[in-house]
């Protein structure tokens, strides 16, 4: 019988995909292949092809042998080995950024998704690149643009790691105008307030001059209009506006008293 020839050649995979690999041999007998370490890959073989299975990272040596037939056959029994690594998969993971407006309560970011592997997966969450101490991402208030910093580990998997935004925009601030209701009185009475949860307020008696913290004051009866702005502030936009007031004319007092003379003074 004549020496068998058994070719093959070293193969590899990303976990946890099994390979197929079909070897060439001039043997006529029967194959059989085996794995060193069946906790990091199996073996299994029809004909000529094999079919690789990983377990775990890690490498193995795969034996082929050929067993001559017990008559007839032509080449005698024979092994030949390659080596088999499994090299650690890749993470599938997803997350969005997420905007929203402030509420004065506290804002959630959306969370890491996980779908290889589809399980077993751990997500870490931190505020700082590198550190993932925590389960789930932090919660934010106040209006800004927030990074968080994630990391997913799995068993036999190449760590991910990543980052994603939250994003809490500045609203129109709540404001109360308040335009007096006013009676001439002779004296300068002042228009109107306007309170509010945004910034500071300032006033002015026309839309272009300087606006003041004091709100003007007019004395004269008729209707005026005030102009007044709301400053940017942490979590509220600038915001401006205009109310109008309405020194109403004073009742007017006649005092009299009856009189008399004598004809014809």
């Amino acid at each position: 019988q004549k020496a068998v020839t058994i070719t093959v050649a070293n193969q590899s995979t990303t976990y946890p995909t099994a390979k197929t690999y079909t070897f060439t041999s001039d043997g006529d007998g029967t194959f059989t292949a085996s794995s060193s370490d069946t906790n990091t890959a199996t073996v299994s073989i029809s004909g000529k092809t094999l079919t690789l299975t990983p377990v775990k990272t890690g490498s193995v040596t795969i034996t082929v042998t050929h067993t001559a037939k017990t008559s007839g056959g032509n080449y005698k029994t024979g092994t030949e080995t390659f080596t088999f690594t499994v090299n650690a998969g890749t993470i599938t993971a997803s997350v969005s950024n997420k905007t929203a407006d402030y509420t004065g309560s506290e804002i959630s970011p959306n969370t890491v998704s996980v779908t290889e592997p589809s399980s077993g997966a751990t997500v870490k969450y931190g505020t700082a690149s590198g550190t993932y101490n925590l389960t789930s991402p932090t919660k934010y208030t106040n209006a800004g643009t927030y990074t968080i910093y994630y990391q997913v580990t799995a068993t036999n998997y190449t760590t991910k790691t990543g980052s994603y935004t939250l994003t809490i925009n500045k609203v129109d601030p709540t404001h109360v105008v308040s335009g007096n209701s006013l009676t001439y009185t002779g004296s300068a009475q002042t228009l109107g307030t306007v309170t509010t949860n945004g910034g500071a307020v300032t006033y002015c008696a026309t839309s272009g001059g300087t606006y003041s913290s004091t709100c003007p004051t007019q004395t004269n009866a008729g209707t005026y209009t005030t102009y007044y702005k709301i400053a940017e502030s942490t979590n509220y936009k600038a915001y401006s506006g205009n109310f109008s007031t309405t020194i109403a004319q004073k009742a007017v007092t006649i005092t009299v008293a009856n009189q008399s003379t004598t004809y014809p003074t």
